[in-house]
């Protein structure tokens, strides 16, 4: 299976900006373009969903290493992989681990990270039910025009 690189948000809405533009002249090439518009917005959100379901899996393991840090059962290729020295503080309550695990800046990190890959999947998801319409679009526009121009 080949690597897919998800894009930045930036990246989509940029693409997105110029490939919404449908002008009244451009109107058959635009209704002719949608099922690539729609193959290549479904490609990016395909891997949105690949790269959160890594995101999510990151996350589980990288719990389970904080968890066994933070009660300092951590073994040396752990803290290796972690980055870090032993815990020297005393073991958390079991009631208190969350605290630990919510506020450790490598969590935030994967929480934000998490949390941007559901911004672009939404809006991914908004694209496409936009390229969905997008030929009731068409039709409307070109229905506007003939009303413009006195056909109707």
């Amino acid at each position: 299976m080949t690597e897919r690189k998800s894009l930045a948000l930036v990246q989509i809405e940029s693409m997105w900006e110029k490939d919404k533009v449908i002008t009244d002249d451009k109107l058959i090439d635009f209704n002719r373009s949608i099922p690539d518009l729609h193959g290549r917005y479904h490609e990016i959100y395909n891997t949105e969903c690949i790269n959160r379901r890594k995101l999510e899996k990151e996350k589980n393991k990288l719990y389970m290493a904080l968890k066994r840090y933070y009660g300092g059962i951590s073994t040396r290729e752990e803290l290796t992989a972690l980055g870090r020295a032993p815990w020297a503080y005393n073991k958390p309550l079991k009631s208190e681990m969350h605290e630990y695990i919510d506020s450790d800046t490598s969590w935030c990190e994967l929480e934000d990270k998490l949390a941007m890959s559901e911004i672009k999947l939404k809006y991914l998801e908004s694209i496409l039910q936009t390229i969905n319409r997008s030929s009731f679009i068409v039709k409307t526009q070109l229905d506007l025009i003939k009303f413009r121009d006195g056909e109707y």
